[in-house]
């Protein structure tokens, strides 16, 4: 898993290429990207599937949509990476795959432009019909909906109170940076250098049966500077 590449002026393709060989290294299943794949110009996804065209991932590799990819124009940017790149973009839409004999179902919900954390009924919509969609497909399939595993790419995590009460298994997030700045580390109490706008802000979180891991990111906004908050590659294992 990887998160908010933002390629764009402080992320160039010579990094994201680095970035590329050492997801490559960890030899993963599947490569998930919830969103944030460009900055803030639709030209910053070319930087970006050029440098990840090498991504591999046997059992395939999937992202969804962040909300700094709709500060230009969303529609170029799914588009390129769709056309460009081997991964399966997830435009509130979903795919399920089989390993091991076990079907495991991916879907991923699209953002909105807007960064805060109060409510987003748009994303909500997002989330229902994306659910829909997958029932839908399910039984197409002759699949039992509540019988399979589902993993959600959602940018935004602030909302996973209501994503979990849709009964989803595990919610991969981003968008946070994890703080980018972290002032002071007090315990398990963090300071940031701006006021919190949500308790979600990195690492496991749960909500009854669902659980939802927030990525620190790649990449930076505003400044090129993290502090006490290095970007992440997460490799987890679903057992």
């Amino acid at each position: 898993m990887i998160s908010d590449t933002h390629s764009g002026p402080y992320m160039d393709e010579e990094t994201l290429r680095k970035y590329a060989k050492a997801i490559n290294d960890l030899n993963s299943d599947i490569i998930v990207i919830p969103g944030d794949l460009t900055n803030s110009n639709r030209l910053e996804v070319h930087p970006f599937v050029n440098a990840f065209k090498s991504l591999k991932a046997p059992k395939g590799i999937y992202a969804s949509l962040g909300n700094h990819d709709y500060f230009s124009d969303a529609e170029y940017v799914a588009r390129t990476v769709q056309n460009d790149s081997p991964i399966n973009l997830l435009r509130n839409n979903s795919d399920i795959i089989n390993i091991n004999g076990k079907n495991l179902c991916i879907m991923g919900v699209d953002d909105t432009r807007q960064s805060g954390s109060k409510q987003d009924d748009v994303l909500m919509k997002y989330l229902d019909l994306t659910i829909e969609r997958t029932k839908a497909k399910m039984i197409e399939k002759n699949l039992d909906y509540n019988e399979i595993p589902k993993l959600t790419l959602f940018h935004k995590p602030y909302f996973f109170e209501q994503m979990a009460a849709k009964d989803l298994d595990l919610v991969l997030s981003g968008h946070t940076h994890g703080g980018q700045v972290v002032l002071a580390k007090l315990g398990p109490v963090e300071y940031f250098h701006l006021p919190r706008s949500s308790k979600y802000i990195s690492g496991l979180y749960e909500s009854g049966k669902s659980k939802m891991y927030i990525s620190r990111g790649l990449g930076s906004v505003a400044l090129p500077i993290r502090f006490n908050c290095p970007p992440e590659i997460t490799k987890i294992t679903l057992v």
